[in-house]
């Protein structure tokens, strides 16, 4: 499996496939928000005697920030905090509750966010730069390694290999949506007891969400594509699910802290 290349030295701050497919998509001008949630095997929530699932405590993690090639003052003035703070309100709304008490702390959800390099944006901004060069990265090796990391950064990895019906109903261009350059958020939740008490790293549950940056703003795109993906946190999502989700509601109709711990924290991977 593709990881990020890096690691990061930080401290714990305190602080299907085509269900969506095949319904009708949501006015937008903002491009389509992609999601891929997976949860391990041997994760169960418990319910309540309403149906609802029981709340379980968390606390957030500092996993990092990958900055784009680019400027962007939508998501570079943004710090661990100010995305935490709008995470709060998805997570809260599906019983996850921010914890004080480490004893009752079940998940340490790992945070990453930044915005992938999209090689086929990179050539349209350089096309001056010749035919040669804008070809060489739409079609070279460059362009393949680019396109694969990206998808196991967002999510797309199992997607973009889909042949047959399961192809076409995911719809659209995956190429050409891991060929531009995508806003990102990456949740790992992992056992928070056995990395405190045993010091051992034990994924539960992960979710993934990405726009596309061109068009966009992070700061106003954040939220909406927090409380969508939010329905599949702690869930298995069955492949990438693909959406319109406009800026600031979500109008999708029916479906067709915390202590200071110190040490090294999980490497972002894709599908571990």
């Amino acid at each position: 499996m593709n990881a990020i290349p890096k690691t990061f030295k930080a401290s714990l701050l305190a602080c299907a496939v085509a269900l969506l497919a095949s319904a009708p998509f949501a006015r937008a001008e903002n491009g389509i928000t992609a999601v891929y949630s997976r949860a391990s095997g041997d994760y169960v929530r418990a319910t309540q005697s309403d149906g609802s699932m029981e709340s379980e405590g968390y606390a957030f993690g500092n996993g990092g920030y990958y900055s784009g090639p680019l400027k962007d003052n939508t998501i570079d003035n943004l710090g661990f905090s100010d995305i935490a703070h709008t995470l709060a309100a998805p997570l809260a709304a599906q019983n996850f509750v921010s914890a004080t008490d480490p004893k009752k702390t079940k998940l340490l959800i790992m945070v990453y966010w930044g915005s992938t390099y999209g090689p086929q944006d990179f050539a349209q901004s350089n096309f001056s730069r010749g035919p040669a060069f804008s070809g060489y990265e739409l079609t070279g090796a460059s362009y393949d390694m680019s396109i694969r990391r990206n998808a196991g950064i967002l999510g797309y990895s199992d997607e973009i290999n889909a042949t047959g019906i399961r192809r076409l109903r995911l719809g659209g261009d995956l190429n050409d949506e891991l060929g531009s350059s995508r806003y990102f958020v990456v949740l790992m939740a992992y056992d928070f007891q056995m990395m405190w008490k045993d010091k051992k790293h034990k994924l539960l549950w992960e979710s993934r969400f990405s726009v596309r940056e061109q068009g966009n703003d992070f700061t106003r795109a954040l939220p909406a594509m927090a409380e969508y993906a939010s329905r599949y946190f702690g869930r298995d999502s069955h492949g990438l699910l693909r959406t319109h989700v406009p800026d600031g509601r979500i109008d999708m109709g029916d479906p067709t802290l915390i202590g200071f711990l110190s040490g090294e924290p999980p490497v972002l991977r894709a599908n571990d």
